[in-house]
């Protein structure tokens, strides 16, 4: 049976009147990356805050890393804590700021030089380590933040929001030391309202909206759910894709434009049959290709549906 990093059993947690998250029930494996979805005030913050021990579920049970959520001191010591906003000592160095919180979390003086060495060279801060943070930019800030939740090895990274504010650059930037994380083996629960930065890393996701969760899964199952079926792309002439997906079973032409049509197969139809299909009614294939459909659209596809019946 895989270890769970993250199992939660009707979990909720309320605000006076206001139940900010109901009836939570998740479960994590150890070394998966899961990415917590859902629009601004959904629920994903607070979630992840019960999460860090920093807040007291009014109702429910979650065990993080095997620690009921009353172990604060075990959990906080496996765990690195990345909050959507997160405030730096600015007027210290790189390595003096990390030198900081690797004493905090009771790393020897003796093994400090190394592990430094060792996490500013994993989020490419070893150029930067003797810059005033206050010097750096939003995304290098970003990166000592992340750093400094990786200084005591914890087993399981919960990240809110790790890429708000960032240019493009910076997310970009972001996203490849995540996927560096991933291979590490490291657990990362991360949440996020921009879906297309969730959609290389994850194993799986889960759907949060006004508190309530509505799906919890892999992406596979997601697609599922929803009934999405593949795409091709095919770049022929618009009359000739018309004509093939009239004629091939199982195909349907849903858009066309420029000189491009997009395929749906709705039946046992493969890559091939199309591109012979084509060939056949005179046409010209200039590229054919499987569009996978993005997180964004799987999301959009499955909260207009409403959600799980």
């Amino acid at each position: 049976m895989t270890e769970l990093a993250v199992e939660t059993t009707h979990l909720s947690k309320a605000y006076a009147r206001r139940k900010a998250v109901r009836e939570l029930n998740i479960q994590v494996p150890r070394g998966r990356v899961y990415g917590f979805i859902g629009p601004n005030g959904a629920g994903k913050t607070t979630t992840m805050r019960m999460f860090a021990t920093l807040l007291r579920p009014t109702t429910g049970r979650a065990l993080i890393l095997s620690h009921d959520l009353s172990q604060v001191a075990q959990i906080r010591a496996r765990i690195g804590y990345l909050p959507e906003k997160t405030a730096l000592y600015e007027r210290l160095t790189v390595r003096e700021y990390l030198r900081v919180f690797a004493h905090a979390y009771g790393v020897t003086a003796k093994g400090i030089p190394r592990l430094l060495e060792d996490v500013l060279s994993l989020v490419d801060l070893n150029k930067m380590d003797f810059r005033i943070i206050s010097t750096l930019s939003k995304g290098m800030k970003q990166r000592v933040a992340l750093a400094r939740c990786l200084i005591h090895n914890p087993d399981l990274l919960l990240l809110d929001e790790p890429n708000s504010g960032l240019d493009p650059r910076g997310r970009l930037e972001m996203r490849e030391l995540l996927k560096e994380l991933r291979r590490l083996g490291k657990t990362i629960f991360i949440s996020s309202h921009v879906l297309t930065e969730l959609d290389e890393i994850c194993d799986s996701v889960g759907i949060i909206e006004k508190g309530d969760l509505l799906f919890s899964g892999s992406i596979a199952e997601l697609k599922q759910r929803i009934g999405a079926t593949p795409h091709f792309l095919v770049r022929a002439e618009p009359e000739v894709c018309l004509r093939a997906g009239t004629n091939l079973p199982g195909i349907e032409v849903v858009e066309q434009e420029d000189g491009t049509a997009v395929f749906r197969v709705t039946g046992q139809a493969s890559q091939a049959d199309v591109a012979a299909e084509i060939i056949r009614n005179g046409g010209k294939v200039l590229e054919l290709a499987e569009q996978k459909a993005n997180l964004e659209k799987l999301f959009i596809e499955f909260t207009e549906g409403g959600g799980v019946a």
